[in-house]
């Protein structure tokens, strides 16, 4: 049996706290297939806790009903969800000043469909629709500095 030849995790996280150190980064995200890795310093020299996670691009929103009213019924296709940032970077509309944004609220899209883009370390990301929906509400002003995990999209399925 061939022996396997890649770091092992431990190796791996050495790796990426010296990489954080040796140019100052106080976080570092990583995400490779459905594993993601995020550290964090929280002060200025000492790593943060290590979060292993799935990727966030949605939390469910839902109305909440009154407890004196008759249960309401939301159909898939009616809950509203949030569409956040995988990342800290720069939140862009448009691939470039240019060319018109990506979408508008009242858009419906598709999955995988470029929703905006975020600048990280002068690296410009896509970031696809994780599944088919309406864009009720951009709630990010172009040009903006966005934290990992903060609500860009409003949607509802479709």
């Amino acid at each position: 049996m061939p022996e396997d030849k890649s770091p092992s995790t431990l190796d791996l996280l050495k790796q990426v706290c010296d990489i954080m150190e040796n140019h100052d980064l106080a976080e570092v995200y990583l995400r490779e297939g459905e594993v993601t890795l995020r550290v964090r310093r929280s002060g200025t020299s000492m790593p943060g806790p290590l979060v292993i996670q799935p990727p966030s691009y949605m939390h469910s929103q839902t109305e909440p009903t009154e407890s004196n009213s008759a249960p309401s019924v939301q159909l898939p296709h009616e809950v509203e969800e949030v569409i956040k940032s995988p990342m800290l970077g720069r939140f862009y509309r448009a691939p470039n000043p240019d060319q018109p944004p990506y979408v508008e609220e009242g858009d419906t899209v598709a999955e995988e469909t470029v929703l905006c883009q975020i600048e990280a370390m002068k690296i410009f990301n896509d970031i696809p629709a994780p599944f088919s929906c309406e864009i009720l509400e951009i709630l990010v002003e172009d040009d903006s500095v966005v934290e990992y995990d903060q609500p860009l999209f409003r949607v509802r399925r479709t």
